[in-house]
C-alpha cells in the first residue's frame, strides 16, 4: 500500500514538473508569467507534501493535472485588458481556475475518506 501511495506522489511530481516546463516554454516571459508559473508550482508542491503527510490519494493527482490543465485553460481563453497591449487576464484566469480545481480535489478527497471510514 505504501508503494502505491509513493508511486502516486512521485507520478504527480513528475506531471507537475512537466507542466511547469511546458508553461515556461509556451509563455517564456510576456508580463512576468514565469514567476507566476514557478509560484503556482511551489504552492502545488506544498499541497502535495501536505497530502503525502495526511495520506491523501486524490489531491496530488488533481493538483498536478490541474496545474497543467488550468494553464492551458488560461492560455487559450485569455483576453486583452482595457489597459492596453500586454495587459490581459491570463494570471487571474490561471489562479482562479487552479483554486477551483484544488477545492474540488479537497471535496472529493473528503468524500473518499468518509466513505472509507464508514465502510
Amino acid at each position: 500500500m505504501k508503494r502505491k501511495r509513493l508511486f502516486i506522489h512521485l507520478l504527480s511530481i513528475g506531471i507537475l514538473a512537466a507542466g511547469l516546463g511546458v508553461s515556461i516554454l509556451i509563455q517564456p516571459e510576456p508580463g512576468g508569467y514565469v514567476s507566476l508559473a514557478k509560484g503556482l508550482a511551489g504552492v502545488a508542491l506544498v499541497f502535495m507534501l501536505a497530502s503525502f503527510l495526511l495520506n491523501g490519494k486524490l489531491v496530488p493527482l488533481f493538483t498536478a493535472l490541474g496545474y497543467f490543465l488550468t494553464f492551458l485553460f488560461a492560455y487559450f481563453f485569455q483576453q486583452d485588458g482595457l489597459a492596453g497591449p500586454g495587459s490581459n487576464n491570463f494570471g487571474r484566469l490561471w489562479i482562479i481556475s487552479y483554486s477551483i480545481v484544488f477545492l474540488i480535489s479537497l471535496y472529493f478527497e473528503s468524500v473518499y475518506a468518509n466513505k472509507k471510514l464508514h465502510s
